[in-house]
């Protein structure tokens, strides 16, 4: 088992994942990944607590802006009038062929 830290947390991931540091402006982030997983990590203040339902989360809609940060490229200082845009088209009950995919 390989221990990553992150913030006030020490996780215990297989060896064959590796931690990538992110720099964030009020917060720590980075990428817990392997040949077939990328998990996204933040923390710091500001960082949700995630004690809310499925619902709540929905409704804010930060995740619209999680996945903004999915399109940006290394080396270009993003605003608001240069953020890439993600548009909502549809939410829908995510599914076990969902898991598959990677």
């Amino acid at each position: 088992m390989e221990n990553i830290e992150l913030g006030g947390y020490l996780l215990d991931v297989p060896q064959s994942f590796k931690y990538k540091f992110h720099s964030g402006i009020d917060s720590e982030g980075g990428e817990i990944t392997n040949d077939s997983i990328t998990l996204l990590t933040n923390y710091g203040f500001f960082t949700d607590t995630l004690y809310q339902t499925p619902e709540e989360y929905l409704n804010k809609r930060y995740f619209l802006s999680d996945a903004a940060s999915r399109f940006m490229k290394d080396g270009i200082a993003y605003d608001n009038r240069n953020t890439p845009k993600v548009e909502l088209i549809s939410i829908r009950k995510a599914t076990k062929q969902d898991s598959d995919k990677v």
